[in-house]
């Protein structure tokens, strides 16, 4: 089961009682640490074999879209229902449906994805 150990802890167990830097040595080899990061994650970079100093960076990944969703977002901003359902009626698609024998109209989103359908399908 792993523990974390507070500061004071890491403190009391080298023996440090404040300053900025932190001087080890391991296996005949000085580490330094530096305040800017916490003592928990100095001495874990320590203990793997690191270097001390900053964290690493993780890189970002980045969400491409597709053609298709960029298109289905511009319509989606671009126009209000009143004008995707006069696109949708030029275009000959359905705008209305039958629920208990009620005709009622599509929404909006539903509107631009058949729109979308019929462009890139």
């Amino acid at each position: 089961m792993h523990q974390q150990l507070g500061t004071k802890k890491i403190n009391s167990i080298l023996g440090i009682s404040g300053g900025s830097l932190l001087n080890i040595t391991l296996d005949n080899v000085p580490y330094n640490c530096t305040k800017n990061i916490p003592m928990q994650e100095q001495m874990a970079n320590i203990l793997s074999g690191q270097q001390g100093g900053a964290k690493k960076k993780s890189v970002k990944k980045t969400n491409k879209k597709s053609k298709k969703s960029m298109y289905r977002e511009y319509l989606d901003k671009k126009y209000s229902k009143n004008q995707l359902l006069k696109k949708c009626k030029e275009l000959g698609i359905k705008v209305t449906t039958r629920k208990n024998g009620m005709i009622k109209p599509i929404k909006k989103e539903t509107l631009v994805n058949k729109i979308v359908k019929i462009k890139f399908n």
